[in-house]
């Protein structure tokens, strides 16, 4: 089973990179069943230093390319050359490993023949115009949405669970299925949005987290709608 790690580092936030880099390489082992790939968005001079000290394989980029367009091309090798029982995992910059047997706890699940999605759930609830951009995608399955609870008890919304985008694990064989990323997205609502692909197969939202620190930084750079959203509303 061989595991494609990559991760995107953005900017000016050296702390965060160093953060994120020392956490690679306390816990991730150098094994050739893993490999990891770093996407470095117009990130500064103690960074790239940083990341061109790091044994891992590397893009700089000189503009700031949204996060699901540098995706579509990290994503080429896994769907080209992985076979269908490996794993793409996904960091952002503000994640990070905090502990040694995070990599045995998440192969514990990632095993097992029915998970093909893991990372830590969440919800929440369609935004005017997300149903409608839903429909039109290549993978739905027509699959009515699904109904999640509100602050009143007895009323629930339509919505999505999904995992925290900072921070998952998606098998090769659904990446391929699903053809991830969806082409129509840019910079916000991928981690939504791949969630409600995942439900529309059939498949499962996994609980994978332990050992990682996810999500741990403001938002920072590009900052548009959520996919398929009609209102300028920020997640």
């Amino acid at each position: 089973m061989h595991k494609f790690i990559f991760a995107l580092l953005y900017g000016n936030h050296s702390d965060l990179h160093k953060r994120l880099l020392d956490s690679f390489d306390k816990h991730i082992p150098e094994i050739p069943d893993i490999e990891v790939h770093l996407w470095c968005n117009t990130v500064g001079e103690t960074s790239r230093k940083r990341i061109n000290a790091s044994r891992y394989s590397v893009t700089f980029s000189e503009v700031n390319l949204p996060k699901y367009k540098a995706m579509e091309i990290l994503f080429k090798k896994p769907k080209q050359m992985g076979e269908d029982h490996d794993w793409v995992v996904w960091f952002d910059d503000d994640s990070y490993i905090t502990d040694p047997a995070w990599l045995a706890a998440a192969l514990a699940l990632a095993f097992k023949p029915e998970v093909r999605y893991m990372g830590q759930p969440w919800y929440v609830h369609h935004l005017p115009g997300q149903w409608e951009f839903i429909k039109e995608s290549e993978w739905f399955k027509s699959r009515p949405p699904e109904m999640l609870p509100t602050r009143d008890p007895r009323k629930k919304k339509a919505g999505v669970s999904f995992a925290q985008g900072a921070y998952w694990w998606l098998r090769v064989d659904a990446l391929r299925a699903l053809d991830w990323p969806d082409p129509r997205l840019k910079h916000n609502g991928g981690d939504t949005l791949l969630g409600e692909a995942v439900r529309q197969q059939g498949w499962q939202l996994n609980k994978c987290q332990f050992g990682v620190s996810i999500n741990e930084a403001g938002r920072r750079g590009m900052n548009e709608r959520p996919a398929g959203s009609l209102v300028d509303a920020r997640r």
